[in-house]
């Protein structure tokens, strides 16, 4: 079953999803979780830690991560996919240096 969920709180090693969904999830169950602005990458699989839902509220869960995340994945998670450039620039050696920034 699937559904979109709003990212909180993210870290390396879990995060915290806001969640409209009716039925409540069973606690550590497993979870797999997919960023739509990533084609290339396999699904986030992790541990649900817990899982509240407020009268009338959207669903809150805490999700552990079994392996931890990449760089690319971490950065696009927290800073979204309009300050995540798609494509590196062609930029000439010398300003593309790492030392000279």
């Amino acid at each position: 079953m699937s559904a979109l969920a709003r990212f909180e709180d993210v870290s390396m090693q879990g995060c915290r999803l806001t969640i409209r969904r009716l039925r409540r999830p069973r606690p550590d169950g497993p979870v797999a979780v997919e960023i739509p602005q990533v084609p290339d990458a396999d699904a986030l699989f992790g541990v649900l830690l817990s899982a509240n839902r407020p009268f009338l509220g959207p669903m809150v869960c805490r999700i552990r991560f079994i392996q931890s995340l990449t760089f690319q994945s971490f950065k696009l998670l927290v800073n979204g996919p309009d300050l995540v450039p798609a494509t590196p620039r062609d930029l000439p050696e010398h300003e593309a240096d790492w030392l000279w920034r």
